[in-house]
């Protein structure tokens, strides 16, 4: 009988990166015959996620949580994803982009070029002060949102209840149950 296991990892600066590592994981795993679930977890969107699978020759996954957990994707096909329907539901109720990016253009903050604004509203901040102003406004409006703040100038906001954290629950719980 095959063990059944769930290997859920970040790409950037965790599976990418060491091609000789990567590959040797896998095969640890195909040479016991090992059922394996894959999940790769990113910030990115799913076109650049892909286009990283594919350039770094990873495996593909059986289900994609991008955009910091405010979207999943699950395998169609070969290289065919479809949004979970259940899941995008929950990230737009309550979720209203066009408010937060009125309030980010009021405050006159610098949304990121390049990256779409549906799913998440990623933007570059310089100080702590943008940041607790920006959150007090989303407060003071009642627009849910969660945010996360990282790599000392790049925000963004997401909907309420996202986050990779939460995203890798939700496919637990209803698409990989134990």
């Amino acid at each position: 009988m095959k063990e059944k296991y769930i290997l859920a990892t970040d790409l950037d600066g965790t599976l990418v990166g060491n091609t000789s590592a990567v590959q040797e994981l896998f095969q640890y795993f195909n040479k016991r015959h090992t059922k394996l679930k894959l999940v790769y977890i990113t910030g990115r969107h799913i076109t650049s996620a892909l286009q990283l699978i594919r350039k770094e020759k990873l495996p593909t996954p059986n289900i994609l949580i991008c955009d910091l957990g405010s979207s999943i994707y699950l395998q169609s096909g070969t290289d065919e994803f479809i949004e979970d329907k259940e899941w995008k539901k929950k990230m737009n109720t309550n979720w209203s982009p066009s408010s937060v990016i009125r309030v980010v253009k009021k405050l006159g903050l610098q949304l990121q070029s390049g990256i779409s604004h549906t799913k998440r509203i990623s933007l570059h901040v310089t100080c702590e002060q943008e940041i607790k102003d920006l959150f007090h406004a989303l407060i003071q409006r009642n627009i849910a949102h969660n945010g996360i703040y990282s790599s000392g100038k790049g925000l963004d906001i997401l909907p309420e209840n996202s986050g990779k954290g939460e995203a890798l629950t939700f496919v637990s719980q209803v698409h990989i149950p134990v």
